[in-house]
Order: structure tokens, then sequence, then C-alpha cells
């Protein structure tokens, strides 16, 4: 798992030496199983010792100071060899939140390609202390670095150049096609679009529809009325985009690919430059595609963006498309029969606004208003 970029990798997993409990059908009890893993984590979570040699590491001064301040800043205690992950729970955000915290403590900036590399509480700190030192000011106690300081770069001018890149007969081009498209699809699904009339009337602001399969960002770019469709960028995973086909595509469709692994803040301050410039940025909070159609927990990158640019969210609840390509299978050429269509709902939601510093809040805000449109959205196609 560890070679894997961090969103592909296994984050736990639990064995249970008892048969898992199953209703009189046979089928598994899903609530009763989380209940009994949650049960099992909470008691694996009980604070240990720190073992000898993890006493022996922390002697260095350098060492403890930083243990300490991530400590603070966690707001736990933290050992030497917890895994950010697993045993701290931290998702790529927040490893990044700390990262700079320890390098701002230290005056020391990390490779971007050590930061690939780091899994544990003791990487973390070994790299920050062998970090190059940008200055010679004197080490700060302060672990408070917020996103406006990062996000604060000067613009990076291939972004902005790419951005703006699109040529203008190309992009009335990629959206008649895109209509005829969905035109031609109309005939094994049932797609149905509300909220248009909520979008802003002109960028920039963020589009954050849930995530359920491939085609989701050409169908949710497809149904956004052209003057702003011609301003919609994304910034994705560059191994996704190492194909000459699929690097066109991302020409066409205003992708800019970015490792978010090693370069996360480059891609943070990516999707700035974009939307500094005016464009609109759709952005996936899940980071992944969901198994089942439910929603997955956000990740608080657009509400960081949205708050340190003072740019309106969209929710955007995407239902249906679970149908049509199921995670970890192919295209259910099933579902798009004539007489058994599949139902696709799009439903754009009132613009939403986050405090700065709010980034919790209001990443909390913009799930509960999709999770609220996709339960309307599945009582509707129930009724």
């Amino acid at each position: 798992s560890v070679t894997l970029p961090a969103h592909k990798r296994i984050l736990g997993y639990d064995i249970s030496r008892d048969p898992l409990p199953r209703t009189s059908t046979g089928k598994l009890r899903r609530g009763e199983i989380e209940r009994q893993h949650r049960a099992r984590t909470h008691a694996a979570a009980a604070p240990r010792a720190a073992t000898p040699e993890e006493d022996a590491w922390l002697t260095g001064d350098a060492h403890r100071t930083l243990t300490a301040l991530l400590a603070q800043r966690l707001g736990r205690a933290v050992h030497p060899d917890d895994n950010l992950e697993l045993d701290l729970r931290l998702d790529s955000l927040e490893r990044v939140e700390v990262l700079a915290a320890l390098e701002q403590a230290q005056q020391a900036t990390v490779a971007p390609d050590t930061r690939a590399t780091i899994f544990t509480v003791r990487q973390l700190v070994d790299a920050v202390v062998a970090g190059s030192t940008v200055d010679n000011s004197a080490p700060s106690a302060d672990p408070v670095v917020t996103w406006t300081t990062m996000l604060a770069a000067e613009p990076d001018q291939s972004v902005v150049d790419a951005l703006n890149h699109r040529a203008w007969l190309r992009a009335p081009l990629i959206y008649a096609l895109l209509q005829i498209v969905l035109l031609i699809a109309r005939a094994g699904v049932r797609l149905r679009v509300s909220g248009r009339a909520r979008l802003p009337a002109q960028g920039p602001f963020i589009v954050t529809p849930n995530h359920q399969s491939y085609l989701d960002g050409f169908l949710v770019a497809g149904r956004l009325p052209f003057r702003h469709f011609r301003h919609v960028f994304f910034v994705g995973a560059a191994e996704y985009f190492q194909t000459p086909l699929m690097k066109t595509l991302a020409r066409a469709f205003n992708i800019v690919p970015v490792d978010p692994d090693a370069h996360l803040v480059h891609a943070m301050r990516a999707a700035a430059n974009g939307l500094r410039a005016g464009k609109i940025l759709m952005l996936f909070p899940e980071g992944e595609r969901a198994i089942d159609g439910r929603l997955r927990p956000f990740r608080k990158g657009a509400a960081i963006l949205a708050a340190e640019l003072g740019v309106p969210v969209v929710p955007t609840a995407l239902d249906g498309m679970q149908h049509v390509w199921p995670r970890g299978r192919g295209l259910a050429w099933g579902a798009l029969r004539p007489w058994d269509r599949a139902n696709v709902h799009v439903d754009f939601g009132d613009p939403l606004t986050v405090a700065p510093g709010a980034y919790d809040q209001g990443t909390a805000g913009i799930q509960s208003a999709v999770a609220r449109a996709l339960r309307t959205s599945t009582s509707e196609a129930r009724s």
C-alpha cells in the first residue's frame, strides 16, 4: 500500500475471528458490523506507553521539540512510530498542514520528492530536521501555519497560460459535442437537471459534485450553461494523464495534471491561480468514486479555497451514475436499455460561502447540502 498514491492507500482493516453478524436470510448486518468495528477501533485507540527505542530517539532536542509541536497541533499524544494515516487519521491536506507547521518551526523546507515517502511521525520529523534551511532566523515556537500563506505564492505562469490556452473555437466545438453525446445518452438514461438558475452569473466559483463514476465530470460540465462551461477547469491526478490520448483530453477540458501526493500544495496553488483568473473550478470533495453511491467523507480542499479566495461554492448532487458505471466494474449496459433506463439527476444547489478559517464547518456545510439534495432526489425517483 505504501507504494501507491495517498488517495489509493489502504487506511485500515479489521479481522474478526468470529462469524460476521447476518440476518435470517444470510445478508450481512452492516450496521452491527460497523458498530462492532467502531468498538474495536475505540479500544485500540487507548493511549500506549512509548517504547525504549522511541524514548531514545526523543532525546534529540529537535526531535523532542517538533514532536511536542505536532502533539500540540493535533491535541493528542503522539509517538515516533505512529502512522500519520492509520494511527493519527490525517488526510492529505492535514499532512500538508502539519508538515508546513513543522517546517516553519524549524525554518527548513522538505523536498517534494521526500514528502511522498513520509508515513510516520519519526519520518516526518527526521525529514524536517534534515531539510534545507530557508534562512538564518531563530526557530519559531509558533506552530500555526495558515493556508493564506501557503496560497500566497506568486502564480505559476505555466498553469495560468494553460488555463487560458483554450482556443476560441475549441470550447464551442467541445460543448456542442458534449450536447450531442448527452442527447444520444437520453435513449438509455432518464437525465434530469435542476438548479441551473441558482448558479452565479459568472465566475469565479467552485462546483463540488459527489463522485460516482468516471463520467461525472463530463456530465456535470455538459449540463452547465455555455457561458460557464468555457471557463471550467479541473485539477486532476497526473497518473491518469500519461498517455497521448489522456494528455489531449486534459488539454481539451482544461484539466491541470498534478501529483496530489508529492505536490499537494502545488495542486492547491494551481486551483487558486485558476480561481484568481476568474475561472470556475470543478472539484470532487470525496477525492474518489463512491463504492455504492453513498457519500464518502468530504475533504476540505474546496472549503479552504472558498474561504481563502472569497469565492462561493455550489454544492452539486449527482444521483444515479453508480448504476451506469459502478466502481470496480465496466459500463452497465443493462442499465441503458430503452425500456429500463437508469434515472440520473444533477442538482445544482444554492451557492454557499465559507468564513475565513472555518474549513471544517464549511466542509460540513457543503456535504450536508449535497446529502440533502441526494435524499430528495432518491425520494422523487421512488415516487
